[in-house]
């Protein structure tokens, strides 16, 4: 009951700091999409990294210069989705929106990484390794159901719940097996900036419609498939 109290908060400081982002740039000229997602994640790195310092967990929730890179084939999965977002990419945006999915991606690979393979899988050390992954791969998932207060289709959420809960299960498994979550933020940081150069932005991803579901759809299952290999042989 603790731990998904621990989540519900969680859940609850990123909503009410995206409540507050929206009210303090609410007016503000951005040249882009990628502008203002750019300062959001950012901010909320900085927050969680504060609040990481302020607590003395750093250590606890991974946030340390150590990786076990043994743990890298773990990720394959990860390659084969790429590979086929790539054979579908319309073109890659020019030099200045690369640059831009750059940053996001680092960002979003800190910020996504600290919270669910650091604090969710600290939170939870009284669980077994399988309930660990399944855990922090739920609440991965779970939290892209922010998106569903957008205007983007509910399905096209749904579907990236599913995707991303999937991803969640190997992106666990390996940390378990890590010293830190410094590789799976730079797996994590390089996965996004190629998916996303490839569709142009975030916007432009999320702009293709049901093909996105669908993908969605088809490459999570791919990840699950190996989630739950992970999660069977997980001690």
């Amino acid at each position: 009951m603790r731990l998904c109290w621990l989540i519900l908060a969680l859940y609850i400081l990123v909503f009410g700091y995206r409540l507050i982002f929206n009210g303090l740039t609410d007016g503000m000229a951005f040249d882009n999409d990628l502008d203002r997602h750019l300062l959001q994640k950012w901010g909320l790195v900085l927050l969680l990294i504060s609040i990481v310092l302020a607590m003395k967990k750093t250590g606890e929730y991974g946030l340390q210069m150590a990786a076990n890179w043994k743990t890298i084939p773990l990720y394959w999965p990860f390659l084969a989705i790429l590979v086929l977002i790539v054979l579908g990419s319309p073109g890659i945006p020019d030099t200045s929106v690369v640059m831009q999915i750059f940053f996001l991606a680092i960002a979003v690979g800190i910020a996504e990484e600290l919270m669910f393979r650091g604090a969710v899988i600290a939170w939870a050390k009284n669980h077994t390794k399988r309930q660990k992954i399944v855990i922090s791969a739920a609440a991965f998932g779970g939290m892209h159901l922010f998106g569903l207060q957008s205007d983007i289709p509910a399905l096209i959420i749904l579907a990236q719940v599913y995707f991303a809960a999937g991803l969640g299960t190997i992106f666990a498994a390996a940390r378990l097996r890590d010293y830190s979550i410094l590789l799976p933020i730079i797996v994590h940081a390089v996965f996004d900036f190629i998916a996303l150069s490839a569709a142009g932005g975030v916007k432009e991803t999320f702009d293709q419609g049901p093909k996105i579901a669908i993908g969605m759809l088809v490459m999570g299952s791919l990840a699950w498939g190996w989630g739950l290999y992970l999660i069977k042989k997980a001690e």
